[in-house]
């Protein structure tokens, strides 16, 4: 007899890209065990720049389809995640699903600079849903697909000075996680050093 696979939902309020890419990323990331959907309160098409920054990391949405919440309300979920503050206030609770997750994650979208700098903030929110992902499904000890030489999947936790947070996160991390499985590191931007 197989086992179940968990079930997920991922909600924004445009699924034109946070909820997008993070259904893309638990896809591959799960090596499809994971069932995930998008939806959105407000669905728009997707964002192109959303499609070049999944395409950077190997992963093809550009044949997904942007989809309304409507839809899956009579499905069950294990997790049903919103990735905006609007789309969490507009959809309080989710009537059928085990869990209920709030991340909030900037708008790429709203970003308004020159397409180059527009697609930074495309990739540092993909970034950031990857990180989020892999903390989660770890934690919820939802199988991932190996990743790297040697099949481990590498976590950093960055902050300015390397000095605290960044370093408590890695150690929590790594009391939790399977070193055969995962390992976490922190780094800084302005590293502090003692005298």
């Amino acid at each position: 007899m197989t086992e179940r696979r968990v079930k997920m939902l991922f909600i924004c309020t445009g699924n034109s890209a946070r909820s997008q890419m993070a259904e893309g990323l638990t896809r591959a990331m799960s090596d499809g065990q994971v069932e995930c959907y998008s939806a959105g309160t407000e669905p728009k098409p997707i964002h192109p720049l959303a499609i070049r920054a999944m395409a950077e990391v190997g992963l093809d949405i550009s044949k997904n389809v942007s989809k309304g919440l409507a839809q899956f309300l009579d499905e069950d979920f294990d997790y049903v995640i919103s990735v905006c503050a609007r789309a969490a206030e507009t959809c309080p609770t989710w009537p059928r699903s085990r869990e209920q997750i709030r991340w909030h994650f900037d708008d790429p979208a709203e970003a308004a600079a020159p397409e180059e700098d527009r697609l930074r903030v495309f990739r540092r929110v993909r970034n950031e849903i990857l990180q989020r992902l892999s903390l989660m499904m770890l934690a919820a000890k939802i199988p991932m697909k190996a990743e790297g030489e040697q099949g481990m999947n590498r976590v950093i936790f960055a902050c300015v000075h390397n000095a605290g947070q960044s370093q408590m996160a890695a150690a929590f991390f790594n009391t939790m996680a399977d070193p055969q499985k995962a390992l976490a590191t922190a780094a800084g931007a302005r590293p502090y050093r003692s005298c």
